[in-house]
């Protein structure tokens, strides 16, 4: 297929992976033109277009404003759609950026969830650290490279769940989660890096 629409439709950018592949048009026209010539190319190999997951997308932003009823698409676990963007000079306009998008987000916060956390008021807060530090390093890694504060709902739960440990974990936060907030705001104020996270909601802000 790559090398097919290369060399048949130079003129038109694509991005793929594994069987995902986006294909970037300059008109409506030509995108509904396009999904027909790819359907009957894949007819050819004896494969079919995912109608469910294939559609046209407008890429709406600050200079496109026209309106389609789709207007954002997810591709490897981000969102791609309308956005607040600050520009280099500080002046803030609308692009059409990635972020993490909420599939990816909920399971994320599904792995969190699996770690048990009522069985790990065992463990110290070092060896949590550790633990959440490694899935929050690469969750950083990748998803933060666009629009970063696409992220700040996942860490503030994060937080929601570090709290709700320290009460299971600290008889005298048990009858008050006031309590155990402050002692997680102490801490950040103290060690900011000792969570990954806290630097990136740091910077968010």
């Amino acid at each position: 297929m790559d090398k097919w629409l290369q060399i048949k439709y130079p003129s038109i950018p694509f991005e793929r992976f594994a069987d995902d592949m986006i294909c970037h048009c300059k008109t409506r026209n030509q995108a509904l033109w396009l999904k027909g010539v790819l359907e009957e190319r894949l007819k050819q190999c004896g494969l079919k277009l995912n109608q469910k997951k294939t559609k046209i997308v407008y890429c709406q932003d600050g200079n496109r404003k026209e309106t389609y009823p789709n207007r954002t698409f997810d591709f490897l676990g981000f969102s791609f759609q309308a956005r607040k963007c600050k520009g280099s000079k500080g002046i803030y306009f609308t692009g059409f950026n990635p972020g993490m998008s909420r599939k990816a987000m909920k399971k994320k916060r599904q792995e969190l969830k699996d770690l048990r956390w009522a069985k790990m008021t065992q463990i110290t807060l070092k060896d949590l650290t550790d633990a959440l530090n490694e899935k929050a390093r690469g969750w950083i890694q990748y998803y933060g490279e666009f629009y970063k504060t696409a992220m700040y709902p996942l860490f503030k739960y994060v937080d929601c769940l570090l709290v709700e440990w320290a009460r299971k974990k600290y008889k005298r936060f048990k009858g008050s989660r006031k309590k155990a907030v402050s002692w997680l705001k102490t801490i950040k104020n103290e060690k900011p890096r000792k969570f990954a996270h806290w630097y990136l909601l740091k910077e968010m802000v």
